[in-house]
């Protein structure tokens, strides 16, 4: 499957044994290849960071970098990370490695989101709309350092939520990112 978005939005959701997150490259694939022109925006990241920790290097594949949000914000999984396509873009996957150091600050579950909002080009912190299009959760990401995690995670718009009734009760598979309202 592929899905076809302006906006991607990398969300920790549980960090392996620490306050910060680290993350080597993130890169988003279509055909096989990995997405090149792109723009990467985080939320708070690491005021003052070397410029080997980033947002931008998470495009970087040189060893050595790595993306960091600690700092004195200690934001961990309140943080993410928006990679901005200019256009809307049509991704099949994507992957990421770890950073250098520091294994306990690896995400160990995250979801990926979708959006075109067009708001979030000027504030990746903007209200917008986003649509879930992978989950993992206590995934089992390697302690070695600059090392992939996995192999590629498909991009599916049907891992976003399934609704529907049954005699009266609404029952719901997956998540969404807004309540939906009964009818």
């Amino acid at each position: 499957m592929a899905v076809s978005y302006r906006f991607f939005k990398l969300q920790p959701t549980a960090i392996r044994n620490d306050t910060s997150w680290h993350t080597g490259v993130l890169q988003l694939f279509a055909a096989g290849s990995a997405l090149s022109n792109v723009a990467y925006a985080d939320r708070n990241g690491y005021p003052g960071a070397p410029a080997s920790e980033n947002v931008e290097q998470l495009d970087n594949l040189s060893l050595g970098t790595k993306f960091s949000s600690s700092g004195s914000t200690g934001l961990g999984i309140n943080n993410f990370v928006v990679i901005d396509g200019g256009t809307v873009r049509t991704v099949e996957e994507y992957r990421w490695r770890t950073g250098f150091d520091r294994s306990q600050s690896d995400m160990v579950s995250w979801e990926v989101h979708g959006s075109d909002d067009v708001a979030l080009a000027t504030d990746p912190e903007a209200a917008a709309t986003w649509v879930l299009l992978d989950e993992q959760v206590n995934y089992a990401v390697p302690t070695g350092r600059e090392t992939w995690v996995g192999t590629g995670f498909p991009l599916d718009v049907s891992a976003a939520v399934t609704v529907w009734a049954v005699g009266g009760t609404l029952h719901v598979v997956g998540f969404a990112a807004t309540e939906p309202t009964p009818t």
